[in-house]
């Protein structure tokens, strides 16, 4: 079915979607670092046509959306005028495009005033508002406002949701802010008022139906309390850290809007096929698999200034009731958050990478079922998480921060699951710590070549795909010696989490890499020998030193994978074997050609005083996307899969087929070897 005329935006307006100001020390004294966090609707992004996969593998920066503004306190002295921008770290993909939004983060130095100041941009429109009367607030104003008073503060760190939805009915569904400070300071949270939010603060409509513990900064939403199954609200909150005397340090504003949805249809049946995926890199691939998207459960609730009908107000209809608990049967039994996902607030700490698996399920029909529809994250620019596994309900996010991040020594990260019904888990967040040590691949990169180091080598050349993940095969030829080390650096962690090595390790199941220790001073290895540890540590010391004499060559970075070039016939692997030498650096090489003399040196075949290799099995699956071969210069993968989504799982990228929605696709950058 068509879109009603009273569903769709008008120019200039009701962009908007959320926001926060915070503020940490800079290594320069003159000035502060300003992290903004965004959330604006897909179409007006600040990102040509919408933003895309390829804009936050490429961290790319928006265009100007806001202007913002630095006030002295005891003047109202302007002491800086800042244009708003962000790098979209995570994007939604699913319904309507109204209801889709590119949220990001981005930390700039700023001038730092001589004294206590106040920031803020604000503009119109906020989409409308619907209070638990049913009553709309139209085209309202949006200001997003800070006070900075101590100037050697830094203020508290929240990850702003980009969206909650919430569902009609439901009685204490909640939301933890998780608030963190880098000077431990004590922090607590506090309606905004309407000076600092204007039309979002508590007090512009009955909200009685959502409350806030200040002292925990949780929101909870009763939806007994509320008269409508589908709208928009606004929560407006600051946050602010005090001092041992008890005067505020800090406030700043956490703005987002909360969406009341029904799991049926509340509205126009919206039509949510797609037909058409996105071009990789500006090449057109086709994508027949239809795609539904949750929105169906819930339409499109953000809605422009342009037409009103009863879409915006409608009183809850007949629904069925549990009678033990009164309340709907959908409020029973919401999806949750299971094992290993990290507990909320839980601190990990960041050495060079960290690898984090969230997980969760849901009940049907009193049996636990593991195919949700997505996970959504909130991440820090970089992280990459792939999509969910439907067996077992989990999902993997990888982070190397770059240079800027590691100098910020605190970020956050959030997510939450959906079911297939639409209905979500609990929203966690956690807070992840940087440290020094060196005990990965990225640290010593670091350290040792930091022109190969932070996230320089994603997608580097055929065989560095991703971010230096060694069980995603290389797509062809590789294009330099820097690229021959990586494929060599991918085979020897492959055999180190294959072959069998001592009886008491644990760590080679699962595509863990085990962290180990690294002697900064004799630059060795100081594991056991014969433990993946060693072995691990062994690979990673050995790319990093044969990388270290190379500049970094920036014309095989984010490479096309059309530009690598694939035999059509392929020699096979008939006995894939391992070779340890006496540090436990792993050497992997075909038996039927070659063997593996003691000292674990790689010989012709029938050299070897005796072969000491070991088979190569393969326990850990190696990705391998199809690669459909072109000609003698490109190629492309034809699997349609997205597995570097840091926003909501499940989609590809690129541009659509126009009209109400936005077309997913593939991702961009795989294929084998």
């Amino acid at each position: 079915m068509l879109l009603k005329s009273s569903l769709l935006l008008t120019a200039h307006a009701s962009h908007f979607r959320s926001g926060s100001f915070q503020f940490s020390q800079s290594d320069e004294p003159d000035e502060l670092i300003l992290s903004r966090t965004l959330n604006y609707r897909r179409g007006f992004s600040g990102y040509p046509t919408a933003c895309w996969q390829s804009n936050v593998e490429r961290e790319t920066r928006s265009t100007k959306l806001e202007n913002e503004y630095a006030l002295l306190l005891s003047t109202n002295e302007t002491v800086a005028h800042i244009d708003t921008t962000y790098i979209v770290t995570d994007i939604e993909k699913t319904g309507p495009v109204n209801s889709q939004w590119c949220y990001g983060t981005v930390d700039d130095p700023i001038p730092k005033p001589v004294e206590a100041f106040e920031y803020y941009f604000q503009n119109c429109c906020w989409v409308d508002l619907t209070d638990d009367d049913g009553v709309v607030l139209e085209d309202g104003p949006f200001k997003l406002y800070a006070k900075f008073y101590d100037l050697e503060n830094n203020s508290p760190q929240v990850k702003v949701p980009p969206i909650w939805n919430i569902m009609t009915g439901c009685p204490a569904q909640t939301l933890a802010l998780t608030p963190m400070d880098k000077d431990g300071d004590e922090v607590r949270c506090r309606w905004s008022t309407e000076a600092e939010a204007k039309s979002a603060h508590h007090g512009s409509g009955n909200y009685a139906s959502l409350t806030l513990d200040e002292d925990t900064c949780v929101i909870t939403y009763d939806g007994s309390m509320d008269t409508i199954t589908a709208g928009v609200k606004p929560i407006a909150i600051h946050v602010e850290d005090y001092d041992a005397d008890g005067n505020v340090r800090s406030s700043i504003p956490v703005q987002f809007l909360a969406t009341v949805w029904e799991p049926e249809w509340t509205g126009e049946m919206i039509d949510i096929t797609r037909s058409r995926a996105r071009p990789s890199f500006g090449v057109a691939e086709e994508d027949q698999t239809p795609a539904k998207d949750i929105a169906y459960l819930w339409g499109d609730v953000f809605v422009g200034h342009d037409h009103h009908d009863d879409a915006h107000s409608r009183k809850r209809r007949e629904i069925l009731i549990n009678d033990e608990t009164g309340f709907p049967y959908f409020c029973d039994e919401p999806p949750q958050l299971t094992e290993p996902s990290p507990a909320s607030g839980e601190e990990i700490e960041v050495s060079g990478n960290v690898r984090i698996v969230v997980a969760a399920f849901y009940y049907e029909d009193l049996e636990a079922k593991y195919n949700l529809d997505r996970f959504q994250f909130n991440s820090p620019a970089g992280m990459i998480c792939g999509n969910i596994n439907k067996q077992t309900g989990q999902a993997i996010c990888n982070w190397t921060p770059s240079a800027e991040q590691r100098d910020l020594m605190l970020h956050s990260f959030c997510f939450m699951a959906f079911d297939k019904h639409g209905r979500s888990t609990e929203r966690r967040c956690i807070s992840l710590k940087i440290v020094d040590y060196i005990n990965d691949i990225s640290s010593l990169l670091n350290t040792y070549a930091p022109q190969f180091g932070y996230r320089e080598l994603y997608n580097y050349g055929c065989a560095g795909r991703g971010l230096l993940d060694p069980f995603h095969s290389t797509i062809g030829q590789m294009v330099n010696d820097e690229d021959n080390h990586l494929h060599r650096w991918k085979h020897c962690i492959r055999c180190a989490k294959d072959v069998p090595l001592t009886a008491i390790d644990e760590s080679a199941t699962g595509t863990r890499i085990p962290k180990y220790n690294f002697n900064t001073d004799s630059q060795l290895c100081e594991n056991e020998v014969g433990t993946v540890e060693r072995a691990i540590c062994e690979c990673d010391k050995m790319l990093t030193f044969s990388l270290q004499p190379f500049p970094m060559r920036g014309m095989y970075q984010h490479y096309n994978e059309e530009n690598c070039y694939r035999r059509d016939v392929i020699i096979p692997i008939l006995e894939p074997s391992c070779c340890a030498n006496a540090d436990g650096y792993l050497t992997w090489y075909r038996a039927e050609a070659n063997c593996c003399e003691s000292d674990g040196t790689v010989l012709d075949a029938g050299v070897c005083l005796v072969d000491a290799g070991i088979t190569y099995e393969e326990k850990i699956p190696v990705y391998r996307p199809v690669y459909v071969h072109n000609n003698d210069a490109d190629g492309t993968t034809s699997d349609g899969s997205s597995t570097s989504d840091s926003g909501s799982t499940g989609g590809g990228t690129g541009p659509g087929n126009g009209g109400n929605f936005w077309n997913s696709g593939g991702t961009e950058g795989e294929g084998i070897l």
